[in-house]
C-alpha cells in the first residue's frame, strides 16, 4: 500500500516542483506606459526611462529556488516560487550580509505576475503615474 502510495505521490511531486523551473533565467527591469493608458505631464515615459537606465536593474531566478536582484550597486538575494501566475520574491541577504530574522518576511515582500517571457512588477512610482515596471527574460 505504502509503495502503490509512493507511486502515486512522487509523479505529482516533481511536477509541483519542476513548475516554477520553466521560469528560471535573468530578467532585465524596464518601465513602459500600461496599456490602454496615456502619458502624464508629471511623469513623461522617455524622461522616466532615462532616469530609470542610471540605475539598472537585473533579476535572476536560479533553479534551486533562490533569486540574486541587481539593483544600481545594491544585491539582494533570497528566496522565490511560483504560486497562482505570480512569482513571490523574500529577501534574506543584502550585499552579501544576512539580514536578522526578525527582519526577512514570512510572506513575499513583493510579487510579480507572470506574462509570456515577461514578469510585471507593477506600477512605477505612482499609480498615476500610468507607468509600470517590468522584467525580460534574456
Amino acid at each position: 500500500m505504502k509503495f502503490v502510495r509512493c507511486l502515486i505521490v512522487l509523479p505529482l511531486l516533481s511536477i509541483c516542483v519542476g513548475c516554477g523551473q520553466v521560469h528560471v533565467g535573468t530578467y532585465d527591469a524596464q518601465v513602459r506606459l500600461v496599456e490602454g493608458k496615456s502619458e502624464t505631464e508629471k511623469y513623461p515615459l522617455a524622461e522616466v526611462q532615462a532616469k530609470f537606465a542610471q540605475y539598472p536593474e537585473s533579476i535572476e531566478l536560479k533553479s534551486n529556488g533562490r533569486y540574486i536582484q541587481h539593483v544600481g550597486g545594491r544585491v539582494h538575494e533570497g528566496e522565490w516560487w511560483a504560486e497562482d501566475g505570480k512569482i513571490g520574491i523574500r529577501c534574506d541577504r543584502q550585499n552579501g550580509q544576512a539580514l536578522a530574522k526578525a527582519l526577512v518576511r514570512k510572506g513575499a515582500d513583493f510579487h510579480v505576475t507572470i506574462r509570456k517571457n515577461e514578469l510585471v512588477r507593477g506600477p512605477y512610482n505612482q499609480p498615476d503615474a500610468n507607468l509600470e515596471k517590468f522584467y525580460v527574460k534574456r
